[in-house]
This record gives C-alpha cells, structure tokens and sequence, in this order.
C-alpha cells in the first residue's frame, strides 16, 4: 500500500487535534514533534486497518446499489418466470 501523504495544511490540524486531545483527555502537553509521531504511527500502523474498514464499508454500499439496479428489471406480461 501506498503511504498516505497529507498536505502540509491537514498534517498541522491533525497534529493540532492530537495535541488538543492529550491536553484535555490526558491533561499531557505534547510538542508538535511529539503528536507528529504520534501521526506517523496512526498513518503507518493503524492507517492500513482504516483503510481495510473503508474498503469493506464501499464495497458492501456498491453491492446494494447492484441489487437495487436488479429491482429496476421489467417483466413482459408473457413472461412465465413470475
């Protein structure tokens, strides 16, 4: 898998967010060096775990899409599969 790459601007909110986070959920004051490790782990060790969620949500959303096309299907009133 690729490795996700963020633009300067998200990875300085999301570094943002984490270090908000620590200061209220653990009263800790991270460095942006700190939370920017922190960041790179969720990215490398728990990213791909997302990523697999992500894959598995979209592809059971793109399979009721394809039984909902199945429901627009027209019958003949010859026909005898009714």
């Amino acid at each position: 898998m690729k490795k996700i790459q963020l633009d300067k601007d998200k990875q300085t909110d999301i570094i943002k967010s984490i270090q908000r986070f620590f200061l209220t959920e653990r009263d800790e004051k991270l460095s942006e060096f700190q939370a920017s490790i922190i960041l790179d782990f969720i990215l490398n060790d728990v990213g791909i775990f997302i990523y697999n969620q992500a894959l598995s949500d979209c592809h059971n959303l793109m399979l009721g899409k394809i039984e909902e096309i199945f429901s627009l299907e027209k019958h003949s009133t010859t026909d005898t599969r009714r």
